[in-house]
Formats: C-alpha cells, sequence, structure tokens
C-alpha cells in the first residue's frame, strides 16, 4: 500500500486549514493508496473521517510552535515509520527529518524583505528572517515544491538560484461553491444602485500594515469631503498592535467606515453581494484567495497592481497603487461613474475565476506528491 504522511503540525486556523481541509474533502481516491495525517486535536477534529485517512495526534501538537517543532525533530520519524509512511507532504513548509518529502510555499511575507519591513516591530519583522531561513531548509532539504502561483515560484527562484534546478509545479488553490454565482444574479448591481445611496465598498482581509485598510480610510474621507457619498465596509480581524491607530481613523471617518470585525469563514460569502465595488489592496500576497473568491461572487473589483494580482485578476477591472490615496480615489471615482465598466468587471472576473477548483487542486497536489 503507498502511504502519504501529511504533516499538518503547524497549521492551527485560517488559510492553512482551509487548503487541507479542501485537500481532503476533494481527494480523489485510489486503490492502494492511504492518508495519514499528523496534527494537533483542534485541527484533527475538524478535518473529515474519511475511509482511505487516518488520524494521528500527539500531546506535544497541542502545546504550541516550541512542542510543534521538537515534535517533527524528535518523534515524526518513529510515528512514520510506526503508520507506514513512504513519503511526506509538508504544506506549511515545515524542515522534516524524513525523507522523501513534498514541501510547499504559501506565505510571500517570509521572502518579500520590503513588504515585511511593513511592520515598525524589529521583533515582527526578525520572526519573518527567522521563518524565511526554516523555510528555505525545508526547500533545500526536499524531494519537490509546490509553488501556489507563477509569481511566487519566480521571486523565490531568483533569490535563491540553487532552487531553479528543484523539481517543483505550480497548484492553484481553488474556490467553494458557496462563492459561486451566475452573471444573472449580478443584475443587482444596476438594480440596487442609485446616486442618493452611498457607494458602498467592501474590503475582506486581516487588518495589517501590507493590507493598507488606512489608505483606504483615506481615500473615503476625501472623497465624502468632496461630496461624494461612499461608505466603506471592512471586514476581517485587527492586528492588536495597531489597535490604537485604526481605532482613530475610524472615529475620524465620522460614519462612513463600518469595521465588522471577524466573521466566520463560512458566513462570508453572504458579504460580496451587498457591496457595489470590492476594494483589493493588499501589496503581498502568494496566491490571493480572497481576490478569486470576489471573483467568483460577481461583483465588480478595483485590484492592487502589486505581484501576483495580475497573474489572477487579468484584464477583470481597473488596478490600483494601493499606497497612493490620489490614485485610489481617481479609480474608485471611475467605478462609481460606470455603470459599465462595473457590469464588465463583474462579468470578466467571474468567468476567470471558474478555473478554480478544488477538485483539480487536490488531483493535481497528489499526482505531484507520488509522481
Amino acid at each position: 500500500m503507498n502511504v502519504i504522511g501529511i504533516d499538518a503540525s503547524n497549521i492551527a486556523a485560517g488559510g492553512g486549514l482551509t487548503h487541507l481541509r479542501e485537500l481532503i474533502d476533494n481527494y480523489h481516491e485510489i486503490k492502494d493508496q492511504h492518508l495519514v495525517i499528523f496534527a494537533n486535536k483542534n485541527v484533527l477534529n475538524l478535518l473529515p473521517d474519511k475511509t482511505y485517512i487516518t488520524k494521528i495526534g500527539h500531546s506535544w501538537l497541542n502545546k504550541g510552535t516550541l512542542f510543534n517543532m521538537l515534535w517533527r525533530l524528535l518523534l515524526l520519524r518513529s510515528s512514520a515509520k510506526k503508520h507506514g509512511v513512504e513519503i511526506f507532504f509538508t504544506p506549511g513548509g515545515n524542515f522534516l527529518p524524513f525523507r522523501p518529502y513534498i514541501s510547499m510555499s504559501q506565505n510571500m511575507l517570509v521572502f518579500e524583505s520590503k513588504e515585511r519591513n511593513r511592520f515598525p516591530s524589529i521583533l515582527d519583522r526578525l520572526r519573518y528572517v527567522i521563518l524565511e531561513f526554516k523555510q528555505i531548509l525545508s526547500f533545500y532539504f526536499s524531494s519537490g515544491i509546490i509553488y501556489i502561483s507563477e509569481y511566487a515560484r519566480s521571486f523565490i527562484q531568483k533569490k535563491y538560484p540553487f532552487l531553479r534546478h528543484k523539481k517543483s509545479g505550480i497548484i492553484y488553490h481553488g474556490v467553494a461553491e458557496r462563492f459561486n454565482s451566475s452573471a444573472q444574479d449580478n443584475l443587482k448591481i444596476e438594480e440596487n444602485f442609485t446616486k442618493e445611496k452611498p457607494f458602498r465598498l467592501l474590503y475582506i482581509s486581516i487588518i495589517n500594515y501590507y493590507k493598507h485598510q488606512d489608505k483606504l480610510i483615506e481615500a473615503t474621507k476625501r472623497l465624502n469631503n468632496l461630496g461624494v457619498p461612499i461608505e466603506l465596509h471592512l471586514i476581517g480581524p485587527l492586528n492588536p498592535k495597531m489597535k490604537s491607530e485604526f481605532e482613530a481613523l475610524l472615529e475620524s471617518a465620522n460614519g462612513s467606515v463600518i469595521h465588522h470585525g471577524k466573521i466566520p469563514y463560512e458566513n462570508i460569502h453572504e458579504f460580496y453581494g451587498k457591496c457595489d465595488l470590492f476594494v483589493f489592496a493588499s501589496t503581498c500576497e502568494n496566491m490571493p484567495n480572497i481576490l478569486i473568491e470576489a471573483m467568483r461572487s460577481n461583483v465588480p473589483i478595483l485590484c492592487s497592481n502589486y505581484g501576483p494580482m495580475p497573474e489572477f485578476f487579468k484584464d477583470a477591472g481597473l488596478y490600483f497603487d494601493p499606497i497612493n490615496i490620489d490614485d485610489i480615489c481617481s479609480k474608485i471615482l471611475e467605478y462609481k461613474n460606470s455603470l459599465s465598466l462595473r457590469k464588465s468587471s463583474s462579468i470578466r472576473g467571474l468567468k476567470l475565476a471558474s478555473a478554480y477548483s478544488w477538485s483539480d487542486c487536490s488531483k493535481k497536489t497528489f499526482d505531484f506528491i507520488i509522481d
């Protein structure tokens, strides 16, 4: 029997958990192939129970980063041998004392020094430097690397040329079916829009330094001061280190900016249809899953011009510089004043997003692992 181990020891929540769960849910069962998943108790409880998987936990995996690392270094190999694992896949990009294993790149903050330097804390920046070293160590000893964008592979291989000779593949993430929308649905773009109502902007992402919600808030304030009614809705948890600064910005917006906080991922799709324009202002992504979810939701989108966004958004709408308030205001007005532009953006984005499937992602991932 071909047994594949999955090291999910450093996965706790968020995109990493979504990716792992979708890989398992959409796994194409193959005769004489079995999956053994190593993770903490909470993650294992959230994964589906399937005949083709075995879930393995350990008390150390429930105790945080240090114990996770010790488990990988001291106990992973013996546990893998006990369960007949022949090859490992580590979606979190860990170094494993087991050969062979396939590594994966999912976080570009680890590699883009310009972006991690937006964090004012030296400790935050140092943490990403350490993570970069750990990730490169994982890549170096791996039998192959999965990237989730061409942008990421090109950037990382340019920075570390020795990786160009390593087996690699680009496997895009999928989009959950609940984000799916038909072109007919988006007639609401015209029906819901009147000049008397504020033009509703939506941005879904963690409130963080490289996400640039502060620039969007300033642009919203400026347009309202010019007599253009704009309402900005922000969804996502707040980096605690930005709390005082962010709350001051919200107060200065006089009610034109609403922060909804963290919304459960299972409910997030309900918010896309409530906006006139979705704005994606991040300057650092590996694969921009939120952008693609918005595209699949059939809404017009104003998109950051930083990589890798053009790789996915292509010609589906307008781009802008997320750190230039003048450009943000200009592009919002261009969308606000053109119904045809909003319609064409939503239709084109929906068409492009239809290419991203979790079933396809799962199949390509496991084909790459056993190839």
